[in-house]
């Protein structure tokens, strides 16, 4: 075969987006040259292109082997690792490529994605300060440094960098969603808002925009308008497990039960291990007074997160006081107070159940400790403060002693308000650029 020729087939072929034929024609020209490391590399871009990161590793790997220091080589092949989710690996790729080419903004863009993928935010932001120091218009690059000053709890420090990344790219879909995000997150609504809006006109199938638009919309209790937006979304994506959620508590909040145990049911078809949806429909079927089925789901949430307060709280809650079960409700708060010790009620509830089951054991020290942040001005305890529990500090000895008998009360207690709805990780997160075509590939 003509080699010069196949070689110029095939990069037109890439050029024009034409990645069957491209690739046919790279496919022979790796055959008969088994040392081309351009062959190999433009593979491996094909593959990653088309989604197949374990066949982009192949080749890119096989094109290292020939040429161990290329760095372009290097960028993508880490770039391969991080959409795999393996992060050290697409690390130790960058790195080699930043030993030899430091200025180059794109080695740095793709480890800072590794770095964020590996929940190593503060670092990430380092990355992208390097990769913005050296390509000030990266909107990919001002877009992820948003979402990493996000993740570190600096909203309004994103905010600029969503608005630089519009100013240079006023149709990027994702930085207006993005946008809207941080705009939630400091409660500026009627703001953020039109920001989901805008990415909608952008891309108009993105249901992830309808789903969040629908979460402020419920935020500013524009309850019909919010479900008919969780319904567009579903429409687009019918296992979107987060707006199957959120679908489902707000029809609890307006009292719609049995549709909100029907969309509770598909979250957790489409997402069997969604502990929050399972809390949730717990609290729903508790109202409902199917206590068991509450109680089993509340177990299954904790069984899939053993820490999750509100699945503790709530099962504490409900064992003490519609089951009678004292003792599984006593270690359910005492986990609680331990894995979440500034709990608004655990303190306070611990102290009771220890009460009304005469565990006086350290009670005072305990009670004194309670009323000295309730001064103090935590709300940890006030439930048992405010019922007159601290009071037992300061009365007589022979009081105290009357009232340190076994005791389970039979109040009925209300269940804790619902979680605020989740955010979902944003998309943008982009992990590098293949030549020609740009491809990204969102985290």
């Amino acid at each position: 075969m003509n080699s010069e020729r196949a070689l110029e087939q095939a990069a037109q072929c890439l050029a024009q987006g034409n990645l069957a034929e491209a690739e046919h024609f790279y496919s022979q020209l790796a055959v008969a040259e088994p040392h081309n490391v351009l062959v190999r590399h433009r593979l491996g871009l094909i593959r990653a292109q088309r989604g197949d990161f374990s066949g982009a590793l192949r080749w890119l790997s096989a094109a290292l082997a020939l040429q161990p220091d290329e760095p372009s080589i290097l960028l993508h092949r880490g770039n391969a690792f991080s959409a795999m989710g393996r992060s050290d690996e697409a690390l130790a790729d960058y790195d080699r490529a930043l030993a030899l080419q430091p200025d180059n903004a794109q080695i740095h863009f793709g480890r800072a994605g590794a770095l964020y993928a590996a929940k190593r935010v503060t670092e990430a932001l380092e990355s992208y300060d390097k990769t913005l120091a050296r390509n000030p218009d990266l909107v990919e690059a001002l877009n992820n440094r948003g979402n990493a000053l996000r993740a570190l709890g600096r909203p309004e420090e994103a905010l600029e960098n969503y608005r630089r990344a519009l100013q240079l790219r006023p149709d990027y879909a994702e930085a207006a969603f993005n946008l809207g995000h941080a705009l939630r997150e400091l409660r500026r609504y009627e703001e953020a808002l039109p920001q989901y809006d805008k990415a909608l006109r952008l891309k108009p199938q993105f249901p992830e925009a309808l789903h969040h638009r629908g979460v402020i919309l419920r935020h500013m209790e524009r309850m019909d308008e919010a479900l008919e937006a969780y319904d567009r979304a579903l429409a687009m994506r019918p296992d979107y497990a987060e707006a199957l959620y959120n679908r489902g508590n707000l029809l609890q909040e307006m009292r719609r039960f049995d549709e909100a145990l029907a969309s509770y049911e598909l979250a957790l078809r489409a997402q069997p291990d969604y502990a929050d949806a399972l809390v949730n429909r717990a609290v729903l079927l508790q109202r409902l007074g199917r206590l068991q089925e509450a109680l089993a789901d509340y177990s299954r949430a904790l069984a899939i997160k053993p820490d999750q307060p509100v699945a503790l709280y709530n099962r504490s809650a409900l064992q003490w006081t519609e089951l009678r079960a004292y003792q599984p409700a006593l270690r359910d708060m005492e986990d609680l107070v331990r894995i979440a010790p500034d709990h608004d009620y655990a303190q306070g509830e611990l102290l009771h159940l220890r009460m009304f089951g005469g565990d006086w054991q350290g009670f005072d020290e305990q009670v004194a400790r309670l009323d000295e942040g309730v001064r103090a001005g935590k709300k940890g305890g006030q439930a048992f403060c405010l019922s007159g529990g601290v009071r037992l500090a300061s009365r007589p000895e022979s009081l105290r002693r009357h009232l340190r008998r076994p005791y389970i009360s039979t109040q009925t207690r209300a269940s804790k308000t619902l979680p605020q709805p989740r955010q979902e990780n944003p998309p943008g997160l982009c992990l590098g650029r293949i030549p020609r075509t740009g491809h990204r590939r969102a985290v």
